[in-house]
């Protein structure tokens, strides 16, 4: 059989032969998935020297039962759970035009149906609250009605089909459920050097209360329950290990944490962990039974093959502690490089951001003690100024001249500083000397025969 897939699909990129699964051998037969398909013509280029059989099928999207599990209790309302995804395991969205009235199907030992409403929870879930009227083995399936713009009904869910199990037990029993306290199924984290985490688990009681004595409804709690460490499918990946009853009244277990940080699991993309919890039989009374791990409603589809008593995956992350100092790694290694690289930006930046202008006044403090007659030298919008024998100072009838004289702004963004390194030609120990300058602070300069000659910074507008 020879198929294109050339303007299949219209207005959209062609289907590809694969998206129904690997065609048959020796290719007579092949398939193509369309997941909500768009009103218009299909075309598939065929040989034209063969003939062919087309036909279309419509599929339900993929239904699972997430509550209750295999087994429930007469004494206790049900919460029915469905959750509908496409083949690509992606939740179901109901569209506006096409609105849904779901409901649960439930047909009794005696062949009875019963049909309850359901509401839309979103994340392709449809919840129904159902209490048994007696015990015995029950069908429970999801229907979902759309009128068709002919105005015929028809049921998305495909409620008389069998693509799942629909089986429910019920009995007269007390349910008991496994909560886990620690780590949260929602998503773990955990430090890079951590090669293991605790698994706390806690018995809940048919009103969802925790059951602190344990021997008092389980034979031999020691050696009850065990945790396993499964892949995506339910492959055992480690060895059972013991759930340990602790002086609180839980199970506490440790297993590994195995993250591929080179590929960038835990830091860039979450590892994964699935967890199965195995219970010996017979250590529950006849009348109780153990139904499944209890999930938030949120996260309830969390579950590894549909298995109850299984949550994954779960997210395996680093620490958020990590985080800080990533944080300030990432903002001051840039600054630090920036201010190596290019000083003057941040000082131009600095003075650009405030709207100022630096100036360097030199003033004798004795004859202008407001220094309005001073000697102004710019100091802004960079880093260093060289005024090396561009200064002159007439002190006592004698010009005195400054052989080495550079201002060094500091840099900060709110207090105006810089450095002064200056020294007199005439200077008879030819010393140099340094000052700090801050905004608003005058400072005397050092190495003059006499006179009070002051430096200090100005701010302009």
């Amino acid at each position: 059989m020879i198929v294109t897939t050339k303007n299949l699909r219209p207005l959209r990129n062609d289907i590809p032969l694969s998206s129904g699964g690997v065609s048959s051998t020796p290719g007579t037969f092949a398939r193509f998935i369309v997941d909500d398909p768009e009103p218009g013509v299909y075309k598939i280029n065929q040989d034209p020297t063969r003939s062919y059989t087309n036909f279309v099928e419509p599929f339900s999207p993929n239904i699972k039962r997430l509550s209750p599990g295999a087994k429930t209790s007469r004494e206790t309302e049900a919460r029915i759970v469905f959750q509908a995804s496409n083949s690509h395991s992606e939740p179901l969205e109901v569209l506006s035009d096409w609105p849904i009235k779901a409901s649960v199907v439930i047909s009794s030992p005696s062949g009875a149906a019963q049909e309850i409403p359901a509401t839309f929870e979103g994340d392709g879930k449809f919840q129904a609250k159902w209490k048994p009227a007696d015990v015995g083995h029950y069908r429970v399936r999801l229907k979902g009605i759309v009128t068709l713009k002919s105005g015929a009904p028809f049921d998305v869910f495909g409620s008389d089909a069998h693509a799942y199990d629909d089986r429910l037990e019920v009995d007269n029993s007390r349910p008991y459920w496994l909560q886990m306290t620690s780590p949260n199924p929602a998503g773990l984290h955990v430090m890079p050097w951590n090669r293991s985490t605790n698994v706390e688990l806690s018995l809940l009681d048919s009103k969802k209360e925790k059951v602190s004595n344990l021997g008092s409804v389980v034979k031999d709690p020691a050696s009850w329950l065990s945790l396993q460490v499964v892949d995506k499918s339910g492959v055992p990946v480690t060895a059972p290990v013991p759930l340990i009853p602790n002086s609180s009244g839980s199970f506490t277990a440790s297993v590994p944490v195995v993250l591929n940080w080179k590929s960038g699991e835990g830091w860039w993309m979450p590892g994964v962990m699935n967890l199965r919890v195995i219970a010996q039989p017979k250590r529950l009374s006849s009348e109780n039974f153990l139904d499944s791990i209890t999930l938030p409603e949120e996260i309830e589809d969390k579950r590894v093959g549909g298995d109850p008593l299984t949550v994954g995956p779960i997210d395996v992350r680093y620490s958020r502690l990590l985080l800080i100092p990533a944080v300030l790694i990432l903002v001051c290694v840039p600054l630090l490089l920036l201010w190596r690289l290019f000083p003057n930006s941040l000082v131009w930046w600095a003075d650009a951001r405030r709207r100022r202008r630096v100036e360097l006044k030199i003033y004798d403090g004795n004859n202008d003690p407001n220094g309005d007659y001073a000697k102004r030298l710019p100091a802004t919008s960079r880093q260093n100024f060289n005024y090396d024998r561009k200064l002159t100072l007439q002190v006592n009838g004698q010009d005195i001249l400054a052989k080495k004289f550079r201002v060094k702004r500091e840099l900060a963004s709110d207090v105006v500083s810089a450095t002064l390194e200056y020294s007199w030609q005439n200077d008879a120990d030819a010393r140099t000397y340094t000052t700090m300058l801050i905004k608003g602070k005058a400072q005397r300069l050092k190495g003059l025969p006499s006179g009070d000659f002051l430096a200090s910074l100005d701010i302009q507008p």
